[in-house]
C-alpha cells in the first residue's frame, strides 16, 4: 500500500477544470464591489478603474509633528477637537436592505437559530469528550450492536491534540513597489525587538503544523497496515451519544426513527466491494445532495450551493483516507480553520439500507455523509445540526462573510421595481458569491410555521440559488431544493406551458425536465415567493484579510456606546458633561488605508451550538481620527463613519457584517479609522466572552491593535470626618465642609489622556443622592524639589524639552490574503517608544489638604447628575499639575463607600491624602464667639475682666505620640463671603490663631504660636509640639471683634491625631 488512500482529491474529472477556471475568472472581475442595493447604478468595472486610478496616499511626513493640541483650559474636549471638525463623514456603503430588520423577522434558522452569524470561542485543542463511558463499540437502545474484528483503535493517536491549522502571524504583501518595500524594511530596523512575523517564519510554522497532521495520518495508516484493519474513532463512537445531546431523552424527530445501525459505506453495498467507494465520483454536483430524517436542510443547502464552486468544496477535504477508514475535513469555525478527523462509519436506516441523514444520490459517493459527520463531531453530536442557519453554514464552509437581504422591506421593494435588486444579485453571482433563499413564515406565537405555499415553496426551508441569467429577454433564477424533490409548480415549472411559449429556451438553458428538486422560475415569481436572500461573500485572492481573536473580559468588556452626546454642548466654564465610563475600554483596532478602499468588517460570536451560550446583541463602530498615536477616549458623533447595529438591529446574532468605502484623507488631511467592537449588554457576567473580528480590504491597509488603558483604583469611604459634600450649595454659595472630602494628588510625566471615574458602593441612606468629581490644581508639596525635564537621561531646559516629540505606535502584523487561511491572533509590535520629554514632577511627599478653590483658580467639575457613577475625561500636560481629585456626595454628612479609578494612556502617580494625618474642622465666629484678638485695644490688656478675645472658638488637638512632632496648622476662610468686609477694612479683618497647651486658663504668656495676624484669607504656621498628653487648644480669631463669618482649621502632621471642638 502506498499510504495515500483512494483517489487523491486533487485529481478531478476534466469537466471540473473548466468550472474552476470560470470561477477564478469571476473572482478577478471585481476587486471592489459596491454593496448598496438601491444606490445609483454603477458598473463594477468602472468603479474599479475609478479606484485604481487614484494616487495612493504617501505616508505623511508631518505626522510626527502633529501634536496633541487639546486646550488644557477645556479638558472636556475629546482628542483632536482642537481644530474645527468637518461635519461631513465618510458615507457608509452599508446594505440598505439590512436596515429593515425586525426581531420578529429574524428567526432564520429554518428550525433553529437566526440566519446571521455570531461570535465564537476557539474549540479546545483536545477532541470533544464522550458523553458517557460506554465501550466505543457498544450500541445503545436504538443501535444494533456493532463490532468488527478488523477495527483499529489507536487511543494515543485519537486522544492527542487536534492539529488544527493555526495560521497565526501569516501575512502576504503581494506585489510592492520599491518605496513600500523600503518603508517596511525601515520599520523592521527601527526596533530589534519587533514582534513582526516574517513570511519565512510563517512558512516554517505552517510546514511544522502540517507535518504534525501528516505525522498523525501516517501513524494511522501504518497502524491500519499492521493490524490489517480500518481506523475507528473513539471520540465520536458509533452509538447514541454521537446522535443525540442526551441519549436517554432522544429528540422528538427521533421518535419514528427506525433502528439505527452503523456501517461503513462499502458494507451497505450489495457487492461489498470497497473499491467502489469514492469520496467524489465524477465530480461534485448539486444533484449529489439528498436529505435524510434530520432537519439539516440549512447545512445540505450550503453543500449543494458549494457544489457549484468545486474549488471551494475541495478546500474542505484535507485528506481522503477512505481506503483506511478515515477522512479529514476542515471548517471555518470560531474565527479560524479547524480540522476534524472522522472514521467512515455512518448511521444507517436499517430498514431501507440508506444513510440516516444527509447523503449522496450515488451510494458509492460519500463526500456528503462524511462531511456532515465531521461537522456533527465539531458540534459534538448530530442533534445539534437539527435546525440552523444557511448563512452560518456558508460561512463555516468558506470562511467568507454573510449578509441577509430582507426582500419585502420598503427599500428592497423600491430596488425590485427600479431593477437595482436584479443587478445586485447578478453582480453577486458573477463575483462568485454564494446565494441561497428562503420563505420564512412565523405564526402569532413567534414559532415557525410548517407547510408550503400554494405553488410548492416550503415555509422556513433553505433553497440554493444555482444560476441567475437573462435568456430570451426573460430574467430567470434557477433554484435547488436540498431534499432532491418537492418542486415549484408555477410558471416555468417542469412541463409548464410557459416553456412552449418560449421556443428554444430549454435548449438555451441546457435544461431537462427531471423530478430532481431543481427548477427555473421567473425573477418576479421568485421575488413573490421568497422573503430572504442569503449572501456569502468569498473574497478574491488579491484582497487583504485580517482575522483577530480577542475577548471581552474585565475592563475590555466595555459594553455599549452611550447615547450620542455632543461634546461641544455648553455646560458652563467649569462644568463638564459626564463622559462614558466603560465603552472606551473596549478593544480598539486602528485601520489605515492608502487610497480609496472598499472595506468589509465582520464581527462574530462563538457558535452557540458549541459554546452553549446564547448569542447576545453586539455592535461595532468605525470612527475617523486624526492621530495615529492614541486610542479613542472620547467620540464626537460627527466622527462616527459607521455603526454596525442600530435600533432594532441590536439583537442576538452570530455575525454582524457591514461595508463602507474609506479614504486616507478627510478635508485634505490624513486620517485613520478606529474599529471598536462591543457588546450591547450591561451584565458583566454575560459580557465576558470571546469575539472574532475580521477585516477585508480591496487594497493595501494596515491594522493595529491599540494598547490597553492603564488602570489605578482606590477604595475609599465618606465617613464622619470625610463626608464634606459638593463644593457649592444649591444656592450657589461655597460649602465650607467641602475640604473634608477625600483628596487625591495626581502627577503626570507626559501629556496624558485620562478618565477619572467615581462609583458609589452601598450606602442605603444615600440612595437618590448624586455623586460627582472636582479636579483642580493641587497645592505644591511642602518639600518641593525643582521641576526638571529629562530626555534620554539628559536634563533639558523646559523650552528645549517641550519642543521635542516623536511618534508612538503599536503595530500589528499583516495577515494572509489567502481566503482559506486566517490567523487566530494578531501579534503586537512596538515600532518606537513615545518619545515625549519626561517631566520630573514634584515629589508627592508632605501632602497638604486643599481647603478651598479661590475665584481665579482653574478647576473642573462633573455635573452631579447620577447617583451611581461620575466620570471626567481630560487630556493634560504635566506642566499644568500636580492635580487634585476630590470625590464627593452631593450633600454633606452622608456616608457611603466608593471606588475611584483612573485610566490613563501613560503611567501616572496617584497619592491619597491620609485622612488620619490631615484633618479639617469648620467653625464660625458668631455674636458670642467673634472676640477679636488681644491686640485690638490696649484697654482689654489692662483690664482682664473686659477681655473678649478668649471667647473665640476653641478646638482640641491631640497627637497620638509622646515624641516631638512638627505640625502644620492652617486657618482659612472663604474669600467670597469675606470680600465685602475686607473691602471696608482690611486691617480689622486680619486673622490669625493662638495655640495653647490644653488648659482652662488662657494667657498670651503661655501661647506657643507666633500670634501673628495677616490681611489674607489663609494663614499657616508650622509648630514643633512635644506630644502633650492633654493636647493643645487652637483658637482662631480676627483682629477686630464682632466680625462674624465662617472659617476652616486644617492640621497636617506625620502622625495620627484627633481634632475636635473643645468643650
Amino acid at each position: 500500500m502506498d499510504g495515500e488512500g483512494s483517489p487523491k482529491i486533487e485529481t478531478e474529472a476534466e469537466g471540473m477544470k473548466e468550472v474552476d477556471q470560470n470561477s477564478k475568472q469571476r473572482e478577478g472581475q471585481d476587486d471592489v464591489l459596491e454593496e448598496t442595493i438601491g444606490a445609483d447604478d454603477k458598473d463594477a468595472k468602472e468603479e474599479e478603474v475609478k479606484l485604481n486610478n487614484q494616487d495612493p496616499q504617501q505616508e505623511s511626513q508631518d505626522e510626527d509633528q502633529k501634536d496633541e493640541t487639546e486646550n488644557d483650559e477645556s479638558p472636556d474636549k475629546s482628542q483632536g477637537n482642537d481644530e474645527e471638525e468637518d461635519k461631513q463623514e465618510e458615507e457608509p456603503h452599508r446594505n440598505d436592505l439590512e436596515e429593515e430588520k425586525h426581531p420578529q423577522q429574524l428567526d432564520d434558522n429554518n428550525g433553529g437559530n437566526d440566519g446571521n452569524i455570531r461570535e465564537s470561542m476557539m474549540i479546545p485543542n483536545t477532541p470533544p469528550e464522550e458523553e458517557d463511558n460506554q465501550d466505543p463499540m457498544e450500541g445503545s437502545h436504538r443501535n444494533e450492536e456493532y463490532s468488527d474484528g478488523n477495527e483499529v483503535y489507536d487511543k494515543h493517536q485519537i486522544e492527542g491534540p487536534q492539529y488544527d491549522r493555526d495560521l497565526e502571524g501569516e501575512y502576504q504583501y503581494g506585489e510592492r513597489d520599491d518605496e513600500e518595500t523600503k518603508r517596511l524594511d525601515d520599520e523592521d530596523n527601527e526596533d530589534q525587538f519587533s514582534g513582526r512575523i516574517h513570511p519565512d517564519n510563517y512558512e516554517e510554522e505552517e510546514e511544522e503544523e502540517e507535518d504534525l497532521m501528516q505525522s498523525k495520518i501516517r501513524a494511522i495508516i501504518e497502524l491500519c497496515h499492521q493490524n490489517e484493519g480500518k481506523y475507528g474513532d473513539t471520540d465520536f463512537s458509533p452509538n447514541d451519544a454521537s446522535l443525540y445531546k442526551n441519549p436517554a431523552e432522544p429528540p422528538d424527530y427521533a421518535e419514528n426513527t427506525p433502528v439505527v445501525e452503523w456501517k461503513r459505506p462499502e458494507e451497505a453495498l450489495k457487492s461489498g466491494n470497497e473499491d467502489e467507494i469514492k469520496m467524489i465520483s465524477q465530480g461534485m454536483t448539486s444533484g449529489d445532495v439528498k436529505q435524510g430524517t434530520l432537519g439539516d436542510c440549512w447545512l445540505l443547502g450550503a453543500f449543494l450551493i458549494l457544489a457549484t464552486r468545486p474549488h471551494l468544496l475541495q478546500n474542505l477535504i484535507v485528506k481522503d483516507g477512505i481506503k483506511y477508514g478515515f477522512a479529514v475535513f476542515q471548517f471555518f469555525k470560531n474565527g479560524e480553520w479547524q480540522q476534524v478527523l472522522v472514521d467512515t462509519r455512518l448511521p444507517y436506516n436499517r430498514e431501507i439500507k440508506t444513510p440516516l441523514y444527509g447523503h449522496c444520490a450515488d451510494p458509492t459517493e460519500v463526500w456528503v455523509p462524511l462531511m456532515e459527520k465531521a461537522y456533527a463531531k465539531l458540534h459534538k453530536n448530530y442533534e445539534n445540526l437539527n435546525g440552523g442557519s444557511l448563512a452560518e453554514a456558508l460561512v463555516d464552509l468558506t470562511g467568507g462573510v454573510s449578509e441577509k437581504i430582507y426582500l419585502h422591506t420598503e427599500e428592497v421593494k423600491d430596488a425590485m421595481e427600479n431593477g437595482q435588486l436584479w443587478k445586485e444579485l447578478r453582480k453577486y453571482f458573477q463575483a462568485g458569491y454564494l446565494l441561497g433563499c428562503a420563505n420564512n413564515k412565523i405564526d402569532e406565537d413567534g414559532n415557525q410555521e410548517e407547510g408550503a405555499g400554494n405553488q410548492g415553496i416550503q415555509y422556513n426551508h433553505a433553497y440554493g440559488i444555482m444560476d441567475i441569467r437573462v435568456a430570451q429577454g426573460i430574467q430567470l433564477i434557477r433554484i435547488r431544493n436540498p431534499w432532491g424533490y418537492g418542486e415549484w409548480t408555477g410558471r416555468f415549472a417542469d412541463e409548464d406551458e410557459a416553456w412552449d411559449d418560449a421556443k428554444g429556451l430549454k435548449e438555451e438553458l441546457n435544461y431537462d425536465f427531471n423530478p430532481d428538486g431543481t427548477w427555473w422560475m421567473r425573477y418576479d415569481d421568485w421575488y413573490n415567493n421568497y422573503n430572504r436572500v442569503y449572501v456569502c461573500k468569498v473574497f478574491p485572492q488579491n484582497w487583504e484579510q485580517y482575522s483577530i481573536i480577542r475577548n471581552w473580559e474585565g475592563n475590555s468588556a466595555g459594553g455599549p456606546y452611550p447615547p450620542d452626546v455632543d461634546r461641544d454642548e455648553t455646560t458652563g466654564v467649569h462644568t463638564q458633561l459626564d463622559t462614558n465610563d466603560k465603552w472606551f475600554n473596549n478593544p480598539q483596532f486602528r485601520l489605515s488605508v492608502y487610497k480609496k478602499t472598499q472595506v468589509y468588517i465582520s464581527l462574530m460570536q462563538e457558535d452557540e451550538k458549541i459554546s452553549k451560550k446564547a448569542y447576545i446583541p453586539v455592535n461595532f463602530l468605525v470612527v475617523r481620527v486624526k492621530s495615529k498615536k492614541q486610542r479613542l477616549w472620547e467620540v464626537d458623533k460627527d466622527d462616527i463613519v459607521l455603526e454596525a447595529a442600530k435600533g432594532h438591529q441590536r439583537f442576538g446574532q452570530r455575525e454582524i457584517c457591514m461595508t463602507c468605502v474609506l479614504s486616507p484623507t478627510y478635508e485634505k488631511k490624513p486620517v485613520h479609522y478606529i474599529i471598536v467592537p462591543n457588546t450591547e449588554v450591561e451584565n458583566k457576567k454575560d459580557e465576558e466572552r470571546p469575539f472574532f473580528l475580521r477585516v477585508f480590504t480591496s487594497d493595501r491597509a494596515d491594522l493595529v491593535e491599540l494598547p490597553e488603558t492603564i488602570e489605578q483604583t482606590s477604595i475609599g469611604k465618606w465617613g464622619p470626618q470625610t463626608a464634606g459634600g459638593r463644593r457649592t450649595l444649591p444656592n450657589g454659595s461655597e460649602n465650607k465642609f467641602w475640604c473634608r472630602n477625600p483628596q487625591y494628588f495626581l502627577n503626570l510625566k507626559k501629556p496624558t489622556h485620562l478618565k477619572i471615574i467615581l462609583r458609589k458602593k452601598g450606602g442605603r441612606k444615600t440612595k437618590g443622592v448624586n455623586i460627582g468629581l472636582c479636579v483642580t490644581k493641587a497645592l505644591p508639596p511642602t518639600s518641593k524639589p525643582a521641576s526638571k525635564i529629562k530626555k534620554d537621561g539628559v536634563e533639558l531646559s523646559p523650552a528645549k524639552g517641550a519642543a521635542t516629540r516623536m511618534n508612538a505606535a503599536t503595530r500589528m502584523n499583516r495577515i494572509s490574503k489567502n481566503k482559506f487561511k486566517t490567523t487566530s491572533v494578531i501579534t503586537k509590535r512596538i515600532i518606537k517608544e513615545d518619545n515625549f520629554p519626561e517631566i520630573v514632577p514634584p515629589v508627592l511627599e508632605n501632602l497638604e489638604r486643599k481647603l478651598q478653590i479661590l475665584p481665579n483658580e482653574w478647576y473642573i467639575e462633573s455635573q452631579f447628575k447620577n447617583e451611581d457613577v461620575a466620570a471626567i475625561y481630560a487630556f493634560w500636560k504635566p506642566t499644568k499639575g500636580p492635580f487634585l481629585i476630590v470625590p464627593s456626595l452631593e450633600g454633606a454628612d452622608l456616608y457611603s463607600d466608593y471606588t475611584l479609578t483612573v485610566f490613563s494612556s501613560n503611567p501616572v502617580e496617584i497619592e491619597k491624602l491620609e485622612d488620619s494625618k490631615n484633618m479639617v474642622i469648620s467653625g464660625e465666629w458668631n455674636e458670642k464667639s467673634a472676640g477679636g484678638c488681644h491686640l485690638h485695644d490696649s484697654v482689654f490688656e489692662n483690664l482682664p475682666d473686659n477681655q473678649t478675645w478668649i471667647n473665640n472658638p476653641k478646638f482640641l488637638l491631640k497627637l497620638h505620640t509622646t515624641q516631638k512632632t512638627e505640625v502644620k496648622i492652617t486657618l482659612s476662610r472663604p474669600e467670597k463671603s469675606w470680600k465685602k468686609k475686607i473691602a471696608v477694612s482690611a486691617v480689622d479683618c486680619m486673622m490669625g490663631f493662638y495655640v495653647f497647651p490644653s488648659t482652662n486658663t488662657f494667657s498670651t504668656s503661655i501661647c506657643i504660636s507666633e500670634m501673628k495676624f495677616v490681611p489674607m484669607n489663609e494663614y499657616n504656621e508650622v509648630l514643633e509640639l512635644d506630644g502633650n498628653p492633654e493636647g493643645y487648644i487652637i483658637m482662631p480669631t480676627t483682629y477686630k471683634p464682632k466680625l462674624k463669618g465662617t472659617f476652616i482649621i486644617s492640621v497636617s502632621t506625620d502622625v495620627e491625631f484627633s481634632l475636635e471642638i473643645a468643650d
